[in-house]
């Protein structure tokens, strides 16, 4: 879906008005330099003329969204301890058994060396 207005076309630069007038605004019986206004038109004109360029189509931004999910769901699996290489509870208990018989060979070992 495209944008169905143009920007108003406006290309005469004109000069910005100073902070003093953008801060006051126009008082009663101001009565401003044309210039004034085409600066105001001509960068009103730039900026809704980079909207619509830069803008995202809500379409096209839906079709990105779907296209990721789906990406997403179909490559992403479940995250298991074993699919990150984590530790399992059964593989910390096998090398907790192993530790414990070791260090009870080594202290039988010490034991039986003292009692010679």
């Amino acid at each position: 879906m495209t944008f169905e207005k143009q920007p108003p076309k406006w290309l005469a630069k004109g000069v910005e008005p100073p902070e003093s007038k953008k801060e006051s605004g126009w008082a009663a019986n101001d009565r401003p330099p044309a210039d004034y206004f085409n600066w105001q038109m001509f960068t009103t004109y730039e900026a809704l003329q980079e909207l619509q360029e830069k803008a995202a189509e809500k379409d096209d931004v839906a079709k990105a969204l779907k296209d990721a999910r789906k990406h997403t769901d179909q490559s992403v699996q479940a995250i298991t301890p074993e699919s990150i290489g984590a530790e399992t509870p059964s593989g910390a208990q096998a090398k907790a058994n192993q530790a414990e018989a070791n260090a009870k060979e080594y202290a039988n070992k010490k034991v039986a060396s003292i009692h010679v």
